[in-house]
């Protein structure tokens, strides 16, 4: 392979959206606390999607194994449209307060390759907001 060829590859590879190192797999999600109604903060469920849900929350989680972090984005647009009640605690914050824990549910792990379960421990942690997503980073 030519050398312009592959300095095309590495400018196509760096600049094509990859923002995390890891698996990123799609998924739908209901905000809430599962042991509450869904009621309050939390994830009451979460499940893998092939894609984009109508009607749903849709977002994406990603085992960032560089970071140790697990990322879950999710679409402002969606929490808007389907639970908009939820709003507050993402507009203009700098964390969320998961006051249970929330066990991975095995489709996303068996999606993941993981074969041990995953859970987000009860606590704070930053959230951000970029490109229409507010993302927040669980350490692992």
């Amino acid at each position: 392979m030519s050398y312009r060829k592959v300095l095309i590859l590495v400018f196509i590879l760096f600049f094509s959206g990859f923002s995390y190192a890891g698996i990123l797999i799609r998924t739908t999600l209901f905000i809430g606390k599962k042991n509450s109604a869904c009621n309050g903060f939390g994830f009451c469920t979460m499940s893998n999607s092939s894609s984009y849900t109508e009607g749903a929350i849709n977002g994406t989680f990603t085992l960032n194994d560089q970071k140790g972090a697990i990322i879950i984005e999710i679409f402002e647009k969606d929490i808007r449209e389907h639970q908009p009640d939820k709003m507050v605690y993402f507009i203009n914050q700098t964390s969320v307060e998961f006051s249970e824990s929330f066990s991975i549910p095995s489709d996303i792990l068996n999606e993941a390759g993981i074969r041990m379960p995953l859970v987000i421990r009860k606590g704070s942690y930053d959230l951000r907001y970029a490109r229409g997503k507010f993302i927040v980073e669980i350490p692992l």
